[in-house]
């Protein structure tokens, strides 16, 4: 019966064949200027997720990358053309303008919160708030003007003077030994971080302000005419409920996605 192992054959390759056809690559950025950790060291924690990932998009795959520098972030854009990222809000605020056709699809549900939206810290000593003029540091690029009018409008003090540090604790050491007249801003893990510190120039260092409540990271579609979209929406919400995807997601500083309102 050698035929009908033949036919059995050649109808498992018909089959094959549309499958392989229609399997699509999703590539995703993860773009986070300022963030701790380089490429490298993220792709231990994002192979996980691009795992989990492709078990629900089957026969379709996900892969990607992550980023902290902008020059970096650029030449994957324009190199490997992903079909969708996740981006911090402020870097999104920025760039939104210059990428033609993307949208917002979904929010972030960061750690430790797990809400949609969060609040960043203004940190220091109070007789620097109360300078004319002060320099602020912080680990993302956030712009003055948007650091007055989005985040912290209600401020008696105007911010004119930002700067973005890839050593922000170090910098917030120096404040707190006094070796620094400076404030900075904090991202809600690094606020986190910083009052856990026990180390006396840590304690130096106080809350003076609270932001506004702005949006989360956010999951953005660059590619309108992606078809897997729908698909894509449902495994990155449903991942937040799978006991399977909890500890990935939580290497990531993730409780999971939300869909936008």
């Amino acid at each position: 019966m050698k035929w009908i192992t033949g036919i059995r054959a050649a109808l498992f390759l018909l089959w094959l064949v549309p499958q392989t056809l229609h399997a699509k690559e999703i590539k995703m950025l993860f773009w986070y200027p300022g963030e701790a950790g380089s490429t490298a060291e993220a792709e231990p924690i994002l192979t996980p997720f691009f795992q989990y990932l492709n078990q629900k998009l089957a026969p379709d795959t996900a892969s990607g990358k992550y980023f902290s520098a902008i020059p970096d972030r650029l030449t994957y854009l324009k190199r490997e053309s992903p079909v969708v990222g996740v981006v911090s809000y402020a870097t999104w605020v920025q760039n939104a303008s210059r990428i033609a056709g993307a949208t917002v699809i979904m929010s972030t549900l960061p750690l430790p919160h797990g809400k949609p939206t969060e609040q960043y810290a203004l940190v220091g000593k109070k007789e620097d708030l109360q300078k004319e003029k002060v320099l602020i540091f912080s680990s993302e690029p956030l712009p003055s003007q948007w650091v007055n009018t989005e985040l912290f409008p209600s401020l008696s003090t105007s911010v004119d003077t930002m700067k973005s540090t890839p050593q922000i604790i170090a910098k917030l050491k120096e404040i707190g030994e006094g070796k620094l007249r400076a404030l900075a801003i904090l991202t809600p893990p690094e606020a986190t971080t910083l009052a856990k510190i026990a180390a006396p120039w840590a304690k130096a260092i106080k809350m003076l302000a609270r932001s506004k409540e702005v949006p989360t990271a956010r999951v953005v579609l660059f590619d309108q005419h992606f078809s897997g979209a729908s698909k894509l929406k449902a495994a990155l919400l449903g991942a937040g409920n799978d006991p399977k995807a909890r500890e990935i997601l939580t290497e990531m500083r993730l409780k999971g996605f939300a869909p936008i309102p």
